[in-house]
């Protein structure tokens, strides 16, 4: 079992390092056939944070600040939202919702391309991906939609969301406590440290290389294969 945790981690943070977000969904689609989803999200809260230190340290001159202060606030005033749906929903509801959000988000990649958001449109949409956040821990799919157009390039993106997603997982950890919400790091040791690390590096590498557009279309390919297979679970 280890050595499936690792690799999940491991594939998930790839990914995650490629383009700035991701990894805790991607190791959720192969872990949620094992592991209950709210076991999960307490149980892998520590990891992101791992992640986005170290993206941001590996390319922190592409940070796009002046978007980071009007968008963050926005999204941390949707967390405490998804945080009292945690507390009420089913585990079960909650799979529901994260399967359903993998199939839409991959479909509106594939057959919409860019969509640009602008205003309140794309304030609407950062402030939902909050309370989506805060529920499941892996909101970034839609912020990226609401910031996406701000960010412009697939450096500014990936650095600037490292750093969004930082604040944003601090935050939650807070408002989880709060909530009395016990949280366990069950993942985090040296087994599962070096695999994600390596993936961090192994992704940043992959990220110079290539193209955005050959990226996207695999992974909106396995996001939409995971959410029907977590949907069927």
């Amino acid at each position: 079992m280890i050595a499936f945790l690792a690799f999940a981690f491991f594939v998930g943070f790839v990914i995650e390092s490629i383009v700035g977000f991701g990894g805790t969904l991607i190791a959720y689609s192969f872990l949620l056939f094992f592991f209950d989803i709210k076991l999960l999200i307490i149980a892998t809260i520590i990891l992101p944070i791992i992640a986005s230190i170290f993206i941001l340290l590996s390319d922190y001159k592409s940070i796009n600040w002046k978007v980071l202060l009007i968008f963050t606030p926005i999204c941390l005033a949707g967390i405490p939202f998804g945080i009292m749906l945690f507390s009420y929903l089913s585990s079960n509801v909650i799979l529901k919702i994260l399967s359903t959000f993998l199939i839409l988000f991959g479909l509106r990649s594939i057959f919409f391309g860019e969509i640009v958001t602008h205003g309140w449109i794309a304030k609407t949409i950062v402030f939902v991906s909050g309370v989506i956040h805060g529920l499941i821990g892996t909101g970034g799919p839609i912020s990226i939609i609401g910031m996406k157009t701000a960010l412009k390039t697939k450096s500014s993106i990936r650095a600037s969301m490292a750093v969004f997603f930082l604040v944003l997982n601090i935050f939650r950890i807070i408002q989880l406590y709060l909530a009395g919400v016990e949280i366990k790091e069950f993942f985090v040791n040296i087994y599962i440290a070096i695999p994600m690390i390596l993936g961090i590096i192994i992704g940043h590498k992959i990220h110079k290389k290539i193209t955005e557009g050959q990226f996207k279309m695999t992974l909106s390919i396995f996001f939409i294969i995971a959410g029907i297979l977590l949907f069927l679970r």
